[in-house]
């Protein structure tokens, strides 16, 4: 049953109004008990504190939460902190190339346990380059 803000199209589910972010989920019998769970607020603080969990294990060096892959985030967190290298070496090319071959080595030595400082590529690059002198 769709109201005329919920078109269905012949041949689809229907889709029901849910929880922020699951309004757009095909509504299917293996579905509906999945999406009633994430409506309650038990489940989206449990989902919050999850969420809080893999973002630290992948920016800040944190402990892998339970139910997460510890592989696989290990590898997207060596994934993200070489992209964050990258953007430091852009900022700071002259640096990079005075490091040479040990820039990456170091970088990720600074890295481990730090988020990207607020203020972006350039405020890590500078963060970075001031871990350097205090070494």
């Amino acid at each position: 049953m769709a109201d005329s803000a919920t078109p269905t199209v012949p041949g689809t589910p229907a889709r029901t109004p849910h929880a922020a972010g699951t309004q757009d989920v095909p509504r299917t019998p293996e579905t509906p008990d999945v999406l009633d769970a994430l409506d309650a607020p038990d489940a989206r603080a449990s989902l919050a504190a999850a969420q809080a969990g893999l973002l630290a294990a992948l920016v800040a060096g944190a402990g892998v939460p339970d139910g997460f892959d510890a592989d696989r985030v290990r590898i997207q967190a060596h994934a993200l902190v070489n992209k964050r290298s990258g953007s430091v070496a852009s900022a700071l090319p002259g640096l990079a190339r005075t490091l040479g071959a040990d820039f990456g080595r170091l970088f990720a030595a600074y890295a481990a346990g730090r988020p990207k400082p607020e203020g972006g590529s350039g405020a890590d690059a500078r963060a970075f380059a001031e871990w350097l002198e205090e070494r």
